[in-house]
C-alpha cells in the first residue's frame, strides 16, 4: 500500500509540476504581449497546481508556490483588490521567511510591499522596501551597465520616497526622490 500511495503522490507531483510549468509559460508569454486578460486568466489557471503542491508539502516546490502566488499578488495589486492582495502578501511573507536557503528574489519582496503600500502600512512597506534597495545597489555595483535593474532600483526608490512621505518623514522622502532622478536620468 505504500508503494502504491508514493506512486500516486508522485503521479500527482509530477502531473501538478507539468501544469504549473504550462501555465507559466502562458503567462509570461502574455505578458510580453501585454494581454493581460490571458495573463490573469492563466494566473488563476497556475493555482489550480499550485494548490496539488501545497497538499503534498513538497520543500522542493515552495519557489514555485511562491512564484505562482507572486504572479497572482500582482494581479491583485493591478486590479486594486486590496484586501485579498494584503491577505496575499501577508502569506507571501511568511513563505518567504522561511525559504531554504540564501533564496533572494527582490522581485517578489518588491510586490509584497507594494501591498502594504496599496494597503496603508508603510512602516511594513519601508522594511521590505529597504532590503529590495540594498540588494539592488550591490547588484549595480557588480553589474553598472544593467540597465533594468537601474529602473528596478529607481521604482524602488520612489516607493521608498511614498512610504518615508507618509511615515511623515519628508527629508528622507525627498533623499529618495533625488536618487530616483539619478537612476532615472538615463532613460530620458
Amino acid at each position: 500500500k505504500m508503494v502504491k500511495s508514493n506512486i500516486s503522490s508522485f503521479s500527482r507531483l509530477h502531473a501538478a509540476m507539468m501544469r504549473y510549468f504550462m501555465e507559466e509559460l502562458y503567462v509570461i508569454y502574455y505578458a510580453f504581449k501585454a494581454d493581460y486578460n490571458s495573463r490573469f486568466e492563466h494566473v488563476l489557471k497556475m493555482q489550480e497546481p499550485v494548490a496539488v503542491l501545497v497538499e503534498l508539502d513538497v520543500v522542493a516546490s515552495s519557489r514555485k508556490i511562491m512564484t505562482a502566488y507572486d504572479y497572482l499578488l500582482q494581479m491583485y495589486v493591478t486590479q486594486r483588490k486590496t484586501q485579498e492582495a494584503l491577505d496575499l502578501a501577508y502569506k507571501l511573507d511568511a513563505m518567504y521567511s522561511s525559504a531554504v536557503g540564501d533564496y533572494v528574489n527582490t522581485s517578489l519582496v518588491s510586490d509584497v510591499a507594494t501591498a502594504y503600500i496599496m494597503a496603508g502600512k508603510y512602516d511594513l512597506a519601508l522594511k521590505y522596501l529597504e532590503d529590495v534597495r540594498e540588494y539592488r545597489e550591490q547588484y549595480i555595483k557588480d553589474k553598472p551597465n544593467d540597465m533594468e535593474m537601474k529602473a528596478n532600483l529607481a521604482n524602488t526608490y520612489n516607493n521608498l520616497a511614498l512610504c518615508y512621505s507618509y511615515v511623515g518623514n519628508p527629508h528622507k522622502a525627498f533623499k529618495m526622490q533625488q536618487k530616483t532622478v539619478e537612476y532615472m536620468t538615463p532613460f530620458y
